[in-house]
């Protein structure tokens, strides 16, 4: 039973190594799920490793439309050999909604070029509708074009500031004020 353990941990260690998530493991830590490398070796480690799968994912995704298609021809159906019948995930990020959401804030806080903020824009919509329609996310995309508004400022009504010309309720309002 000892024996059997033990080259079930060999194995497991073989496929961290294979896949590049071996990481800095000692003599007595290896294969045991302890893993003793550095938060920056770990973070190249996940974007190799979320490279990997997404090739994988691509490389899965087209056989397995082959054989959809393939079946579909056995039993008689006529269906384009360029079909996409089935569709696998290009990206296997780790990051939650709410870091989307926190990463966009302190993108707008520092006062990000608008092309950066749209790209952030874009993982975010993709995030919070990922099985959106194609029109409807083109749609989105291309209202995200105008964005974010340009805030002109006009002379307030009691001339003691400026507000935005949405109006004085307006988000923007108050981060014109906020900045003075």
């Amino acid at each position: 039973m000892i024996l059997i353990i033990t080259v079930i941990n060999k194995i497991i260690g073989e496929i961290y190594h294979t896949v590049g998530l071996a990481g800095e493991r000692t003599k007595d830590d290896n294969s045991q799920g302890i893993d003793n490398s550095s938060g920056v070796a770990k973070a190249y480690d996940f974007e190799r490793v979320n490279s990997l799968l997404a090739a994988k994912a691509d490389s899965l995704e087209v056989v397995e439309n082959k054989l959809a298609w393939l079946v579909a021809k056995w039993n008689g159906e006529d269906i384009a050999p360029e079909a996409r019948l089935v569709s696998y995930p290009d990206n296997f990020d780790t990051r939650s909604l709410y870091d989307e959401f926190e990463i966009s804030a302190r993108l707008s806080l520092i006062e990000a070029p608008d092309l950066v903020r749209r790209r952030q824009m874009e993982m975010l919509i993709d995030k919070l509708f990922p099985k959106i329609k194609a029109e409807l996310r083109e749609k989105m995309l291309s209202e995200l074009q105008s964005w974010p508004p340009k805030i002109e400022e006009v002379e307030g009504a009691t001339g003691k500031g400026t507000i935005a010309k949405e109006g004085k309720n307006s988000l923007a309002n108050k981060l014109v004020k906020g900045k003075k």
